[in-house]
């Protein structure tokens, strides 16, 4: 669809809402430092050589499935979900989308190198990706929003949300 000589999209179909997940998460597997963060545990996490390739880390360290299971307390897990959408009535295409990142830390690994908290360079490096940002010509993300969602005795969980701008 052309609105004032700009192509802009709409989703009409469900089946729309995966591919627009997995443009997010090759945004994130593309951002060397967001995985290392994500998937070394020691102190030091930026100073890894470089993935080679980062695919293997979707569906461990960054997922589309919304749960994580009590045993897994021992690495950093991002998750994205899409919770809902806003639809023209018109013509029901969905026009904005939220989407929201879970960040769940364990508290092992909350101090990295000198005076950082990898919960808050994690988020960092996903605002960097996204916040702003055209996502394959599905539209534009914008930061909404953070908060300490969840406390277990092992870790915590960050939310971010984010909306997803079909017009822009």
């Amino acid at each position: 669809k052309w609105f004032l000589g700009v192509l802009i999209m709409a989703v009409r179909n469900y089946r729309e809402l995966s591919s627009i997940l997995q443009k997010i998460a090759e945004r994130f597997l593309a951002n060397q430092n967001l995985c290392k963060v994500l998937y070394y545990t020691d102190e030091k996490p930026l100073s890894h050589t470089d993935f080679s390739s980062t695919k293997s880390l979707l569906g461990d360290v960054i997922r589309f499935t919304p749960r994580v299971g009590a045993q897994e307390t021992t690495k950093c897990i991002l998750v994205m979900s899409l919770i809902g959408g806003s639809r023209d009535a018109r013509n029901k295409e969905i026009l904005v989308l939220p989407v929201q990142f879970y960040l769940y830390v364990p508290y092992a690994q909350w101090v990295i190198e000198g005076d950082e908290l990898r919960p808050f360079l994690l988020m960092s490096y996903i605002d960097e990706t996204l916040d702003g940002k055209s996502i394959g010509g599905i539209g534009t993300l914008r930061s909404v929003d953070f908060q300490l969602d969840s406390i277990t005795d092992e870790m915590c969980c960050y939310r971010m949300g984010y909306t997803i701008d079909l017009f822009k």
